[in-house]
């Protein structure tokens, strides 16, 4: 018997061996010959749309500047509720313009929510929902075997693309995090001018980057990030001043970790964190007046916001959950508007917006039409942002990567089955235990804090169907192709 035992463990042995053999070699496999296609049907209607706008330079429309920090809190901002965090020119920016208090990230956390604002799609449409890694991480590695997308696709048509095509002069400074080789890098995807970093700043190999060159090797002096992407913008504006221009600023901070300027450190109230915010302020503060000294208040639309809720450190808010939670705090966030003369100064908006607006709002701004092969999600926000109007959606949707996880009316957020930690939270012990769906009335209980579905039961049934045909369109047609 016992010999027999013996046997038996060594079969045993030899198969989990040549099981492990040939899994290996699947993802030796898998990963030799992965290879991230375009889809060229759409990239050729992209180039032929592209090519059939109008060069709107004669015509003089309004410059167009986006400011995205990364992973800034909802709360993290004195004209948000900020004690321990001074900032004074983004304050003033929020008393020139209006505060959007029901602003939305198209995601929670870094990559999709770049890939839906700057697409105006909800990120699966575009394919790339997970976060991208450089080349030589394991995750880029699971990434791959998995046949997720590493980069934008090529077919994609961003708001630089399309600012572009119509005569803007368009740059960008600061973390791309789409993709780190043709054809998805910035100078590919629209921008004429890049300078900036490819990856989070916790991520290695960190070079600095200029129109596809490095400029300054790995690893990059994080603390003279702010100010190298703060330069480029004020030289950019003052050499295109003379024509239209669209600046896309993306800042590397205060995602982690945590690298003030020399000159800043140590000086803020809310500690580290609060030394780099009031730095990123600093440089909004410089690219303003850079505008406001060229006599180009008038014409330019400033948009200030963050790309998702804060992650170990910062504030949320009045509102639940932090960076990568579906709930208020993950996708909620500041956003200020100012543009001198049309939208109301020291006014706030309460209107549902999120990223995947801007795209369409250009489309408005400009008076183009939208490219007429793909869905856009965003809906305009031009009549909201200067004429007063309601927002242009009766619901809004939550993804985290591929998945649909909430959906928020004007009054009501319906979220799907949550795992809630249980346990001592970072113990040995703890684990998770799924909880939900639930209903949340946001008029009454903005940080969800209470489940009112037993007590609205009609509205949940409501709010569940609204769920399940989105579902079945994201399942139809996920990339959101018209026709198809």
């Amino acid at each position: 018997m016992k010999r027999l035992i013996q046997t038996i463990l060594w079969w045993l042995l030899v198969l989990l061996v040549l099981a492990a053999l040939a899994g290996a070699g699947w993802a030796a496999v898998t990963l030799f010959h992965y290879e991230q296609l375009d889809d060229e049907t759409h990239l050729a209607a992209k180039r032929e749309y592209l090519k059939a706008l109008p060069d709107l330079t004669s015509r003089r429309p309004p410059n167009i500047v986006l400011i995205l920090f990364d992973d800034l809190g909802y709360g993290d901002l004195g004209s948000f509720g900020s004690e321990a965090i001074a900032t004074p020119h983004i304050d003033r920016l929020a008393q020139q313009g209006a505060r959007l208090t029901s602003y939305y990230s198209p995601a929670p956390n870094c990559t999709p929510s770049r890939a839906a604002m700057l697409t105006g799609r909800y990120a699966p449409r575009t394919g790339l929902t997970m976060i991208v890694f450089p080349n030589r991480s394991p995750l880029t590695v699971a990434v791959k075997l998995g046949g997720q997308n590493i980069r934008l696709p090529a077919e994609e048509i961003t708001i630089a693309d399309v600012l572009g095509a119509s005569g803007y002069a368009t740059g960008m400074a600061g973390k791309w995090h789409l993709g780190n080789h043709s054809p998805s890098l910035p100078n590919d995807m629209g921008f004429d001018e890049y300078l900036g970093v490819l990856y989070s700043n916790d991520m290695e190999p960190l070079a600095l980057y200029k129109n596809g060159e490095e400029v300054a090797p790995d690893p990059v002096d994080q603390g003279a990030l702010t100010h190298h992407y703060t330069s480029f913008g004020v030289d950019f504006i003052q050499r295109n001043r003379a024509k239209p221009f669209f600046l896309y600023v993306a800042h590397s901070f205060p995602h982690i970790p945590l690298h003030p300027s020399p000159e800043q450190a140590g000086r803020s109230k809310g500690g580290r964190y609060g030394d780099v915010v009031e730095d990123l302020d600093h440089s909004v503060g410089e690219i303003v007046a850079a505008i406001d000294r060229l006599g180009l208040g008038d014409d330019t639309l400033i948009f200030v916001t963050s790309d998702n809720g804060p992650w170990y450190q910062g504030s949320a808010g009045r509102v639940r959950g932090r960076k990568n939670h579906i709930f208020e705090g993950g996708m909620r966030v500041p956003a200020i508007a100012r543009w001198s003369g049309k939208v109301e100064a020291a006014s706030e908006i309460d209107e549902m917006m999120m990223g995947i607006d801007l795209l369409p709002t250009v489309f408005d701004l400009l008076n183009v039409p939208p490219p007429p092969d793909r869905y856009i999600d965003g809906k305009s926000a031009l009549g909201l942002l200067v004429g007063g109007e309601k927002s242009g959606h009766e619901e809004l949707f939550y993804f985290a990567a591929a998945d649909l996880m909430a959906v928020r009316t004007r009054r009501y957020k319906y979220r799907q089955p949550f795992h809630v930690p249980i346990g001592a939270p970072y113990g040995v012990y703890s684990f998770a235990w799924p909880k939900g769906p639930w209903l949340f009335d946001l008029s009454r209980d903005p940080d969800e804090s209470y489940d009112i579905s037993e007590l609205e039961p009609e509205v949940m049934a409501a709010m569940e169907e609204r769920m399940t045909r989105k579902l079945l369109e994201m399942d139809r047609n996920p990339r959101g192709w018209v026709g198809k």
